[in-house]
């Protein structure tokens, strides 16, 4: 039941990340409060549509690991899904990256 679980996470992961990364839903990512006009929404979401493919990845690495009891791959995994997400988190939040210019 687990391995279902998480290879059921892992597609939906995916799904959306290749909707983000085709620029599907690239005028939902600001609020509608916020100026749309100032960001590149559509390079925000090519760049969220590759976290969410690369945190598919590694989901699905962490569930062979934790099958196939590899505790080395398990955890590797499982650090380099939250340094993806903190390095993501950095990387979209300095430099005005996605201000049109």
């Amino acid at each position: 039941m687990d391995w279902f679980l998480t290879v059921a996470i892992s597609v939906v992961f995916s799904l959306v990340g290749l909707a983000m990364l085709s620029g599907y839903g690239a005028g939902m990512v600001l609020p509608k409060g916020q100026d749309k006009d100032k960001y590149d929404t559509l390079a925000m979401c090519r760049d969220m549509g590759r976290l969410m493919l690369a945190m598919a990845l590694l989901n699905l690495l962490m569930s062979i690991g934790r099958q196939w009891h590899l505790r080395w791959l398990h955890y590797g995994a499982a650090g380099c899904l939250a340094l993806c997400a903190v390095g993501y988190f950095i990387y979209a939040n300095t430099g005005g990256r996605y201000l049109k210019k």
